[in-house]
């Protein structure tokens, strides 16, 4: 009989001895694989926030480089009481005359005329929100877009700018929707 108790014993310390090695592989499993994905998170997200930062350089440099098309667009694009006509003849949103100088009246056309909605197609911005802030040295300031106050992913870009014979900053945020 003592030889059933040896046996029974043997078998219930292989047992446990295998069912202490499944918690710890269990264990160390479960931490590494948590390690692993929010490592990968924050690549994916890093990827996320490069392409954002491209892209809010692409349409600075296209806002600021560029007279947009056609190339006179601040004129076809026309106040009328408190709506704007033809706003859908324009292609492509350019605020210069030259690099890095910017025209008054395409600035304020770009502001007061152009929707938010149709700056954001002509942008190609349809995956974020923008906010978009020029501020001149002479006190001046324009803004579009909506406010930065929100709490999501956001990048921006400032650019020096000649407005109006004056030096200005202008910020470009892109906000994740």
């Amino acid at each position: 009989m003592s030889n059933d108790k040896s046996i029974g014993s043997t078998g219930q310390i292989a047992f446990n001895d295998a069912l202490f090695g499944f918690i710890i592989f269990l264990v160390v499993y479960v931490t590494l694989a948590n390690i692993w994905f929010t490592k990968f998170s924050s690549v994916d997200s890093f990827r996320s926030l490069t392409g954002m930062q491209l892209l809010a350089l692409k349409t600075s440099e296209t806002l600021v480089k560029t007279s947009g098309d056609p190339v006179n667009w601040e004129t076809v694009v026309r106040k009328v009481g408190v709506t704007c006509e033809n706003e859908n003849l324009v292609g492509v949103i350019g605020l210069a005359t030259a690099g890095n100088t910017l025209k008054t009246e395409k600035v304020l056309q770009f502001v007061d005329c152009i929707t938010y909605e149709r700056s954001v197609f002509l942008m190609k911005l349809e995956r974020f929100d923008y906010n978009f802030t020029l501020k001149a040295a002479n006190g001046a300031v324009f803004t579009k877009g909506v406010p930065l106050t929100q709490q999501k992913e956001a990048v921006s870009i400032n650019r020096f700018v000649d407005f109006n014979g004056f030096d200005a900053n202008l910020s470009l945020t892109l906000i994740e929707k």
